[in-house]
C-alpha cells in the first residue's frame, strides 16, 4: 500500500519508480550495446547515450527548479535554490562540446551535482523523504552506463 512506511521512509510512488526505471533504458542499452557494436553504429550509440545523459540532466535539474519554485522559501534560500539547479544542465551542456570522449566525465559530474542537491532538497524539507530512495538506485545505474560508455571510448582509442 502506498501508506505504509519502508525502512522509516515513505515508499516511493509506483508511478515515479516506474517512469524512474523506464528512464533508465536510454541509458542502458547504448551503454552495453557501444561494446557489441562498431564503426559507425557504435559512434552512433555513443552519441544516443550522450544526448539523453544531457536531456536527463537537464530533466533533474528542472526537477529541482521546480521544488524551489513551490518552496515557501525567502528570496535568499529561493535564489540558492534556484541558482544550484541550474550548475548541473550547465556541466553537462558544457562537456558535450569537449572532445570524445571527454562529454562522459562532464556528465558524470553533473549527475553527481544533481544527486547531490537532491539529497540537500530532502534534508531541507523540499523534497519528499522517498526521493533519495529512487534517486540513489538510478542515479547508479546512470553513473554505470556512462562509465560504460567512458570506458569503451577510451579503450577504442576514440
Amino acid at each position: 500500500m502506498s501508506g505504509e512506511s519502508r525502512a522509516g521512509a515513505d515508499p516511493v510512488p509506483r508511478p515515479a519508480r516506474w517512469l524512474g526505471m523506464a528512464g533508465l533504458i536510454p541509458f542502458v542499452l547504448p551503454g552495453l550495446g557501444v561494446w557489441i557494436t562498431a564503426g559507425q553504429l557504435s559512434g552512433f550509440l555513443h552519441t544516443v547515450l550522450i544526448a539523453y545523459a544531457l536531456a536527463i540532466a537537464s530533466f533533474m535539474a528542472g526537477a529541482q527548479w521546480g521544488f524551489g519554485a513551490a518552496a515557501a522559501l525567502d528570496d535568499r534560500a529561493r535564489l540558492r535554490v534556484l541558482g544550484t539547479s541550474v550548475v548541473p544542465c550547465l556541466v553537462a551542456w558544457a562537456g558535450v562540446f569537449a572532445p570524445f570522449p571527454w562529454p562522459y566525465p562532464f556528465l558524470l559530474a553533473a549527475f553527481a551535482l544533481v544527486l547531490r542537491f537532491d539529497l540537500a532538497l530532502v534534508r531541507d524539507g523540499l523534497a519528499p523523504a522517498w526521493y533519495p530512495l529512487l534517486r540513489l538506485p538510478l542515479t547508479a545505474a546512470v553513473a554505470v552506463a556512462l562509465l560504460s560508455g567512458l570506458i569503451h571510448g577510451l579503450v577504442a582509442g576514440a
